[in-house]
């Protein structure tokens, strides 16, 4: 400060920004906190600390932004995945009832249709995980530089907690779907057009 003011003269600056080593940076805020309410009073001070958590306020609210759209995208998901699987039952349901009357028992059934939604399952776990990885590394990272408040950090957790809730899902639609559909008897599955 003594060495603007030599520079300067009584003139006083509209903004000053000081770098200071991350180590002495504890110790120069309080410095500098003290200087400016006691000897320096009409010198409004900012600290790093006090910009970083008006950003975090920011950075959470765009953070829930992207939990609600992933929890809605994931919803529509699994309303797509059920609504695909119980179609599926229902057209096949002469086939299911066919195979039913040949011998084939309703758990063979059921098992077949968990297998049918465990491809369903792969396939939208490999894609999920190339079309997040690629979204992430580029514009996710190109966001996070762009805005210098964020720090972009690779991570696939949100997907390791959707696909396993999306796993079993997959498990419990056809198996309540065939249920639905097999307290009908046989004969009347067959009859059906």
């Amino acid at each position: 400060m003594n060495k603007y003011l030599e520079m300067k003269g009584e003139k006083g600056a509209m903004r000053t920004l000081i770098d200071v080593e991350d180590d002495k940076e504890a110790a120069f805020d309080n410095w500098i906190q003290e200087y400016t309410n006691t000897e320096a009073s009409g010198i409004s001070y900012t600290s790093k600390g006090s910009v970083i958590a008006e950003y975090k306020s920011l950075s959470d609210t765009i953070e829930m932004v992207g939990v609600v759209l992933a929890v809605i995208l994931e919803l529509i998901g699994l309303m797509n995945f059920a609504n695909t699987m119980v179609t599926s039952i229902i057209v096949r349901s002469r086939e299911l009832a066919m195979l039913e009357a040949v011998g084939m028992t309703g758990a063979q059934q059921k098992c077949k249709l968990m297998k049918e939604g465990f491809k369903y399952f792969i396939w939208t776990a490999v894609v999920s995980v190339a079309i997040s990885s690629i979204m992430s590394v580029s514009v996710v990272r190109f966001l996070a530089d762009a805005l210098g408040m964020f720090v972009w950090r690779f991570t696939l957790m949100p997907l390791g907690v959707c696909l396993p809730l999306i796993m079993v899902l997959i498990i419990i639609i056809p198996v309540i779907a065939h249920n639905r559909l097999s307290k009908r008897s046989v004969i009347d599955r067959l009859r059906v057009e």
